[in-house]
């Protein structure tokens, strides 16, 4: 052991040389820190100190390829990394691996990816027809866009201020068809949509998009762990992903940019190709306390489990295509609550697993017909016969979520979240805490309750979920702006309209927050059974025009837009130097019933 303690010193202090580049010292840090860490958990020692140091390691040495370190199995241990810094050098593949965890920890280290996982560049020429921008990749920046090994797809360019490392306002989300080489840094990105006729993107304008992704810290079917004063820079991202388990993890970490690389003047404008963190079906939701997260090129704290496909019932069975097996996600065990939606995504019943089977001689079926296009251009289908206790006559097409697989009982406390391409937060849980949190400067919207059951088939609704003391400032600066894109939104969105009563989230409650700057309708809400909006400050909304309300059938002007809920209570709200375009504080149309509709909401 002291033999690899004094081996690892050394290593540090000479791979912190830029000189030190060969593969056999690669391949010898990653070995041999993942050897360090076996032996010490192997050996009963309930922790083990990483000597400070910067480590270049790769995901080629590591055990399975796709991470540089895998540990797995380990219950009650600590790794020690204070003062240490991983730099991975292999593009597009993640760092660790937490496989089947228990009560470990992870403390203190720095994770950078040598290469920067994002590129990014500058606009020279915008063509006549507004068809394709031809762009100029920055010096020190990834120029090999047309190696899939890196760039496996590019769904989207974004654009940023011309002397400022922040999104552009009003510029959207440039779409992509396909990409041409022009010379050694130059490309011609070819546009899925013509740009609108307008300044918000222009030549001259910088511009960046994301590589391959990959999870960077990975953890799965794990309960009970701490990332504690952990960094990632530079992520290939999602930087945090945890999926199934018993959950209770709790995470205080930082996501931000990497140093500017070598050869290079300008800064980096991505931090992370995906998500800052993501939670995925656990039995007990995430506590993320005081993280900071910056530059992601996606959404910053998704939390979600996920949806199964109905095929049909045969009295107190129903066939389910879970795209994974139950297994791998820890869910519809013997005894779970089940909670079925129907065609128009409204709760229409629930029941418990009494057994679970595979359904090989089910029959496939032909789904392209289905809105949730994740199943209907699925590979493979992976049906179960889910015996119930009592009958559910569920339907082809209706969706299938376990409640006790649901990432409920989640906190997030004092996180800021600024400068990223996606949405703050998007939340699909309940029994859960959003507090004392800053979200600001974001493409999309602040903070989104809103289940996806369409691409990603994303949920559940959200119940007795408390969202209070947060400030969401300066949200949704793209023209036109998706679903999810108001400051707050809680609200479902199906088949072109927002989910009709009974809907499915329950008992919301938004309280005591500062909605500062946000120039499109600052709380949307729909499909909810028992929300109150209280105490909340306004702070000059609705200052710039914008053509998002159209888009998602809400009505311009309005400060609070409320549709298909009822048990609405609002009260005790103000409104603070209101913008020009603000027209009515609450508009709610005839689906709607509550107190406050009128009065809850008054300037001062």
């Amino acid at each position: 052991m002291i033999k690899v303690y004094r081996l690892l010193a050394a290593l540090a202090a000479s791979l912190a040389c830029a000189q030190c580049q060969a593969q056999d010292a690669i391949v010898d840090s990653t070995v041999s820190l993942q050897r360090m860490v076996d032996q010490a958990y192997l050996s009963g020692k309930k922790s083990v100190v990483i000597p400070p140091g910067a480590y270049r390691v790769s995901a080629d040495a590591g055990i399975d390829k796709r991470h540089c370190f895998v540990f797995a199995k380990m219950r009650d241990f600590t790794i020690h990394a204070k003062d240490v810094t991983f730099v991975n050098t292999t593009r597009g593949r993640g760092t660790i691996d937490f496989l089947r965890c228990t009560n470990v920890t992870l403390d203190g280290l720095t994770i950078r990816h040598e290469v920067p996982a994002a590129s990014q560049g500058t606009i020279t020429v915008i063509a006549a027809d507004r068809r394709s921008v031809d762009v100029q990749i920055s010096a020190g920046y990834p120029a090999d866009l047309d190696d899939q090994r890196y760039f496996a797809a590019i769904p989207v360019i974004d654009v940023y201020e011309a002397h400022q490392d922040i999104l552009k306002p009003g510029a959207p989300d440039i779409y992509i068809s396909s990409l041409e080489r022009l010379g050694p840094t130059a490309f011609r990105f070819h546009l899925a949509n013509a740009l609108p006729p307008s300044p918000s993107v222009e030549a001259g304008d910088r511009v960046a998009w994301r590589g391959t992704v990959a999870a960077d810290v990975h953890l799965y079917l794990t309960g009970s762990m701490k990332l504690i004063g952990v960094t990632i820079e530079s992520s290939p991202g999602f930087c945090v992903q945890e999926e199934a388990g018993d959950g209770g993890n709790y995470y205080n970490y930082t996501v931000t940019y990497g140093p500017t690389p070598p050869n290079a003047i300008e800064t980096p404008l991505i931090s992370s190709n995906a998500d800052a963190f993501n939670s995925d079906g656990l039995r007990r939701g995430p506590t993320l306390w005081n993280c900071a997260f910056e530059g992601m090129n996606d959404d910053g704290i998704p939390i979600h489990s996920a949806y199964a496909l109905a095929g049909g019932s045969d009295g107190s069975a129903v066939y389910l295509d879970m795209m994974r097996r139950p297994a791998d996600v820890d869910a519809f065990r013997v005894g779970d609550h089940v909670r079925f939606y129907d065609n128009r995504k409204m709760l229409a019943g629930d029941a418990v697993v009494s057994a679970l089977t595979e359904a090989k001689d089910y029959a496939q079926q032909d789904l392209h017909a289905i809105e949730e296009r994740a199943f209907a251009t699925q590979a493979r289908q992976l049906w179960y016969k889910v015996t119930l206790d009592r009958p559910v006559s569920a339907q082809r097409g209706w969706l299938a979520c376990d409640a006790d697989a649901a990432d409920d009982d989640f906190l997030v406390h004092g996180c800021t979240i600024r400068n990223a391409r996606g949405r703050g937060m998007l939340v699909n849980a309940g029994y859960g805490v959003i507090e004392k949190c800053t979200i600001e400067h974001l493409l999309y919207g602040g903070i989104a309750i809103a289940p996806e059951t369409s691409v990603w088939t994303q949920g559940d609704y959200a119940h007795d979920l408390i969202i209070r003391d947060n400030t969401i400032r300066d949200t949704s600066i793209i023209t036109p702006c998706n679903f999810g894109g108001a400051a707050l939104t809680v609200a479902a969105y199906s088949n072109g309209a927002y989910v009709l009563l009974p809907g499915g989230h329950r008992n919301v409650t938004i309280t005591g927050n500062t909605f500062e700057d946000n120039s499109a309708v600052n709380i949307l809400v729909s499909s909810t059974q028992g929300i109150t909006i209280s105490g909340n400050q306004f702070v000059r909304p609705l200052e710039a025009p914008g053509s998002w309300p159209q888009t998602l059938h809400a009505a311009p002007g309005a400060l609070i837009w409320i549709t298909q809920s009822n048990g609405v209570a609002i009260k005790d709200n103000t409104v603070i130097e209101p913008g020009s375009e603000l027209k009515t504080f609450v508009n709610a149309d005839g689906t709607v019933t509550g107190t406050g509709l009128t009065d809850g909401v008054s300037a001062r």
